[in-house]
């Protein structure tokens, strides 16, 4: 039995499949294309979170934070370890990522550490931005930085 791929579920791809569709087309264009792949092709993954994508989904409108947390339920937990706290602060130590962004340190590191093959996210602000991923190539070979666009695209083209 060939193992399934691994993705570790970045906070803002739950944000996207669980909010309303966005004003902005570009963003509800994202939003309709993560809920594609959430039906049709995560059950081909096995799938990641991590207790810090848990307490991110909590905040904010009790009511949104609620369909969030339920869409994650039965999602493997990744635990932080020392090593993976170790990882984030050199990232920001060299300024790949500033200081305001050190969850997304986390996020990147927690995958790495646990040698998941994608970290899915629509933050292009940090973890998706290719001048930041082209940075990290000096500290990571995996995981692969992408969205569920391009997961459920590559899918695609493997049949």
């Amino acid at each position: 039995m060939v193992a399934k791929p691994s993705a570790y579920i970045e906070t803002s791809v739950i944000s996207y499949l669980t909010a309303r569709l966005s004003a902005d087309p570009d963003v509800a264009a994202d939003q309709r294309r993560t809920r594609l792949w959430w039906e049709k092709d995560r059950h081909n993954f096995d799938l990641y979170i991590s207790p810090l994508v848990i307490e991110e989904l909590g905040a904010g409108d009790p009511e949104a934070a609620k369909k969030r947390l339920e869409a994650v339920a039965g999602i493997t937990l990744l635990e932080p370890t020392a090593a993976v706290l170790d990882m984030a602060q050199k990232l920001l130590e060299k300024g790949i990522f500033p200081a305001k962004a050190s969850n997304d340190a986390l996020h990147l590191s927690i995958a790495s550490a646990h040698k998941v093959q994608f970290l899915l996210t629509w933050n292009y602000r940090h973890l998706g931005n290719p001048f930041v991923r082209s940075a990290l190539r000096e500290f990571f070979s995996s995981p692969v930085i992408t969205n569920p666009h391009e997961l459920l695209e590559g899918a695609a083209s493997e049949q």
